[in-house]
């Protein structure tokens, strides 16, 4: 068979700046002079066709294509190799390195660079079984712990909002059957099985997300399949959903320039982009995993929220000042997320036998093959608090320009616990190890000018 490659083609900008050299500089007033001209991305996808390459996404500022190994070797007179990337405990993931930068040729005179994309990490159908320990189903349980019913009771008029997520695949499990939920599925790259979610976790994370919505639906990007992923590329597709709201749940192994600019795009058309803020892990541009924290992303810390009601900051839950970008502190708030070791807090389908049904099974409770798991991490929180986002948009309680602001100041302080990185919570309007706070229905709502709605909180 084949062997297939897939590379990344970042064009010169129009203004001169470049997302490996001025990186840092990126932001949402300065986005413009990182984009390349409309023209140079048409011709660079003209030119790529010509030479036999398979454009397998693109957007405004970047395309993504794919092509036999040997092709990619003999057009851009490179070696190729593959290997296995080494750190990874659970599954295996391959990539393709090249031997040294490539020389862009002539007939490319718009690029700037071609590289290898990096992985994404995510973090960490039977009747559904009942454990012997404290946690949470769906979608009931996240419901009462986002105080949903709150929501419900103030009777807002809804609209449907066009709501996105990016990992590793939905797999059509009974339990959205049961619940009646729409969802769709479109792939990175062109060799992905829509039909299928081998690893898992995209399929948990959408129940977490479904679970707080009404009138939405949410479109899936498939990113990964057991072995390979590109996040990238899913960006990429994800810019001509026009999503008013996107969650990611991911990192990405190694530091991926072209990944913020994307982000930055999105954000540049509307979207609300949520990611997960990491369990200990950062955006050190040297570190394996990194998580991002470019500076108009909601970037989402987790916190236990206990039986009684008590929230606590998650030890499992980054923080960290980045380093990127100056001034940009992570998380931005908390979402529901577990505690040490394994986070397992919220009972989740998944395709039967999975890479996570199989690994988490054999700590959870749960078996291995049976279509459930138990877990959470910053990926839940993230999932969580982009359902809270999707709601305020359905029932139109703010202008969507005006949601990032509305939510920092929308958060119930945390006086509990300690981080990851063991900063404390201390329950003030804001601080390292949580952000602003916790974010629910009831913050919300006790944040809103009612006199330009509908109802009054001390009648809910």
């Amino acid at each position: 068979m084949e062997e297939i490659v897939v590379f990344t083609v970042t064009m010169y900008s129009k203004d001169g700046k470049s997302i490996f050299d001025n990186l840092c500089e990126l932001n949402k007033e300065t986005f413009t002079q990182f984009v390349p001209s409309e023209d140079s991305v048409c011709k660079t996808i003209h030119s790529l066709k010509s030479r036999g390459m398979f454009i397998e996404a693109s957007s405004e500022v970047g395309i993504t294509c794919s092509c036999s190994k040997v092709h990619f070797e003999n057009t851009f007179a490179t070696k190729v190799t593959k290997s296995k990337v080494k750190g990874i405990q659970e599954g295996e993931y391959f990539t393709y390195e090249i031997e040294d930068e490539i020389d862009i040729p002539t007939w490319l005179e718009c690029v700037e660079k071609i590289t290898m994309p990096r992985q994404m990490f995510v973090l960490d159908e039977r009747i559904q079984p009942q454990l012997p320990y404290f946690h949470y189903t769906l979608p009931k349980g996240i419901q009462q712990v986002a105080k949903k019913e709150l929501l419900d009771k103030c009777m807002f008029d809804r609209k449907e909002c066009k709501v996105g997520i990016i990992d590793t695949g939905l797999y059509n499990h009974d339990y959205f059957k049961k619940n009646s939920y729409e969802f769709s599925v479109d792939s990175a790259v062109s060799f992905f099985d829509c039909n299928k979610d081998e690893r898992g976790h995209g399929t948990g994370m959408s129940a977490v997300l479904l679970a707080l919505l009404d009138k939405s639906k949410i479109t899936m990007i498939k990113a990964s399949n057991l072995n390979w992923s590109y996040p990238v590329a899913a960006l990429q597709q994800a810019s001509k959903y026009n999503f008013d709201v996107l969650n990611c749940s991911w990192g990405i192994i190694g530091f991926e320039p072209q990944a913020y600019l994307e982000i930055a795009n999105l954000i540049n058309k509307g979207t609300i982009v949520v990611f997960s803020c990491g369990n200990g892990a950062t955006d050190r541009k040297k570190s394996f995993l990194q998580t991002i924290a470019y500076p108009d992303v909601i970037s989402v810390g987790g916190c236990m929220v206990h039986m009684d009601g008590t929230i606590e900051v998650s030890d499992i839950s980054s923080s960290y000042d980045s380093d990127l970008f100056e001034n940009r502190h992570a998380p931005d708030l908390c979402g529901i997320c577990g505690k040490m070791p394994y986070a397992q807090i919220i009972l989740m389908p998944i395709q039967p036998a999975a890479l996570f049904d199989f690994e988490n099974g054999k700590r959870d409770g749960t078996a291995q093959d049976d279509g459930w798991f138990v877990s959470s991490g910053t990926s839940a929180a993230a999932a969580y608090v982009s359902g809270i986002v999707a709601n305020i948009l359905e029932a139109s309680l703010i202008q969507k320009e005006d949601v990032s602001e509305f939510l920092i100041n929308s958060c119930k302080k945390v006086s509990e616990g300690k981080n990851f990185m063991g900063e404390v919570a201390s329950g003030r309007e804001y601080d390292l190890a949580t952000g602003s706070g916790f974010l629910d229905f009831e913050s919300v709502l006790s944040n809103l000018d009612y006199s330009k709605t509908k109802g009054d909180i001390n009648e809910v």
